[in-house]
């Protein structure tokens, strides 16, 4: 039987009957590998596929919180490949200080303040 909430009208449904959940043991995997790939962390998992040919993969997988999803998805991936791209071949700007930093984006562009004519390029 089900157990219902009291707010629940006659008409509602019960909700569907949960599966236990099954969490396998990574032990059987040798020490070496289960410390190379990190499967003693905890929340580890492994991701079980069936190719075509009957062989099972594994792959070790992470589980992320919700609120990062985001950062792992390929467009934000690629937009930190080119920062990362832009600071490898020094195209950034450094500033001593906020107040340095802020008097960069009032100075009109091509102005002695600009950051470039200012020297702060590095």
């Amino acid at each position: 039987g089900y157990l219902l909430p009291t707010e629940w009208t006659s008409t509602a449904k019960p909700p569907p009957p949960r599966s236990p959940r099954r969490e396998v043991t990574t032990r059987w995997i040798e020490a070496e590998l289960r410390k190379r790939f990190g499967l003693d962390a905890p929340g580890a998992q492994l991701e079980l596929t069936e190719r075509e040919d009957g062989v099972l993969e594994m792959r070790p997988m992470i589980a992320v919180p919700v609120r990062q999803a985001g950062f792992w998805t390929p467009e934000w991936q690629a937009g930190e490949a080119e920062f990362e791209e832009h600071v490898q071949r020094g195209a950034v700007i450094s500033f001593a200080s906020m107040a340095d930093f802020m008097a960069d984006l009032d100075a009109p562009e091509g102005s002695e303040q600009s950051s470039q004519d200012a020297g702060h390029a590095e």
